[in-house]
């Protein structure tokens, strides 16, 4: 955003604070939820709809693997139709934000199934989420369609066509640990950036 809007950001008194999540939430252990239960599994939770044709042939192509989706959106007769047709997956429609530790601490993989007419691919501005953010701090492999390639650097697999999504969910239960050391997730935890924009505030 600053080089979208640099007379902001220039402003000396403006800081920009970054989102972040509950860290310690996503260290603990949680009971396992019965979709989750006994297999190897690939975990999406979010607002935004998924690519459903490419879970179609995702889950196709890996059938050793739950799919597992979680979001509030009612799917339509196309969606419904995937999903009744594939054993391996699951749609629920939404979950309390109070339970999304245990499904994300619980999966085996975080996926990230966005449709290209979200045109999150190109975006400059469009880093790491809090979404990412709740997967690192779990140390869950992550695997992405459709958003900026160069966030591959922070360690998520990322891809912009269905045979690099499917070859990245291979590669991410090949290797289930994650190297997120260029990151410091604990620089996203809520604590530390409260007291970071309450130490703002009084300065």
């Amino acid at each position: 955003y600053k080089y979208r809007f640099p007379e902001i950001f220039d402003k000396s008194k403006f800081i920009c604070i970054p989102n972040g999540v509950n860290v310690e939430d996503y260290k603990k252990s949680y009971d396992v939820p019965v979709p989750l239960r006994d297999c190897a599994s690939a975990c999406y939770i979010g607002s935004f709809l998924p690519d459903w044709e490419l879970l179609s042939v995702t889950a196709k192509a890996l059938p050793e693997i739950k799919f597992v989706i979680i979001t509030p959106h009612t799917l339509n007769e196309d969606a419904r139709q995937i999903v009744d047709s594939l054993d391996n997956l699951i749609y629920i429609d939404g979950i309390p934000s109070s339970e999304v530790p245990k499904w994300i601490t619980n999966c085996t993989v975080v996926i990230q199934p966005f449709p290209r007419k979200y045109g999150h691919l190109n975006k400059i501005s469009l880093g790491l989420t809090a979404k990412n953010y709740k997967a690192m701090a779990a140390g869950k492999p992550i695997v992405t369609h459709a958003i900026p390639l160069n966030l591959s650097r922070y360690g998520l697999y990322t891809s912009d066509n269905t045979d690099d999504f499917i070859k990245g969910v291979r590669q991410a239960f090949d290797n289930p640990k994650p190297d997120y050391n260029l990151f410091d997730i604990s620089t996203r935890d809520w604590n530390s950036l409260c007291g970071h924009f309450l130490k703002q505030c009084v300065e």
